[in-house]
C-alpha cells in the first residue's frame, strides 16, 4: 500500500483529478489487507476533499468490517457510521453478523444506527429477530419488535412469522395464538404463520388448539 499512496500523491502533482472511484479503490486496498484504521483515514481524507461517498464505498467498508471483526468498532466511528451510510450497507452487515451468530454485535450495530440517524428498514430488524427466535431468545426478539414499532417501522409478515416460530419452538402456544389474532386484525397474510402454529399444536398433541387456529 505505500506504493499506492505514492502513486496517489503523484496523480495530484501532475494535475490528475482524483474522484470517488479513485478513493474507493484505495479504501478497498487497505480494507482487503485488514488495515481498517487506514481505510477509515482514507475515508476521512475523501470527505475532507469534498468528495461524496457512494454505495460502493460503504459496501466495501461494511464487507471488510465484517470479515476482519471490525463491526463492533464501526458503530463508534461517528464520521463513517453516520447518516451517510446506506440502508443496504447496514442491512448487509446485520445479516452477516447474524449468520455468524454474532448477535450482540448485530444488536449494538442496530442501536448505534438508531442513535446516529442511519436510514433503517425492516430487513435488518427481521434478520436479528429471526436469529433471536432461532436461539430461543424470545424476550430479545420481542424487545426488537417493540423498538420497530416505536420507530414507526411497520412489521412485515416475516417479522410475525419469526416471532411465532420462536414462541412455538418454546411451546408457548397461547402467546403464538395471540400474535396470529393480531395479524388477522391488521390484515396480514397468514399462510406461513398459520402453518407454523398448526404444526406446533399437533407436535404438542393439542388437537383442540389446532382446530382453533
Amino acid at each position: 500500500m505505500p506504493e499506492a499512496r505514492r502513486l496517489f500523491d503523484q496523480m495530484a502533482q501532475v494535475g490528475i483529478q482524483v474522484n470517488t472511484i479513485t478513493f474507493n479503490v484505495w479504501i478497498d486496498g487497505y480494507a482487503k489487507s485488514g488495515q481498517m484504521d487506514q481505510a477509515s483515514a482514507a475515508y476521512r481524507e475523501m470527505q475532507a476533499r469534498g468528495l461524496v461517498p457512494d454505495s460502493c464505498t460503504f459496501n466495501i467498508i461494511v464487507a471488510r468490517a465484517h470479515k476482519f471483526g471490525y463491526a463492533a468498532q464501526l458503530v463508534h466511528d461517528h464520521d463513517m457510521f453516520s447518516s451517510h451510510m446506506s440502508a443496504d450497507g447496514l442491512d448487509m452487515l446485520v445479516c452477516r453478523l447474524c449468520w455468524d451468530h454474532r448477535l450482540d454485535d448485530a444488536w449494538e450495530l442496530l442501536l448505534g444506527a438508531i442513535e446516529q440517524g442511519v436510514p433503517l428498514r425492516v430487513t435488518g430488524f427481521n434478520a436479528l429477530i429471526a436469529a433471536y427466535s432461532k436461539e430461543g431468545l424470545h424476550e430479545e426478539a420481542s424487545e426488537l419488535y417493540r423498538i420497530m414499532n416505536k420507530l414507526g417501522l411497520a412489521p412485515s409478515s416475516s417479522t410475525f412469522n419469526y416471532l411465532i416460530m420462536g414462541l412455538c419452538n418454546q411451546v408457548r402456544l397461547d402467546e403464538a395464538q395471540l400474535l396470529l389474532e393480531h395479524m388477522v386484525s391488521k390484515g396480514y397474510c397468514l399462510s406461513t404463520s398459520f402453518t407454523i402454529s398448526l404444526d406446533a399444536y399437533f407436535r404438542d398433541g393439542n388437537a383442540v388448539g389446532a382446530l382453533k387456529c
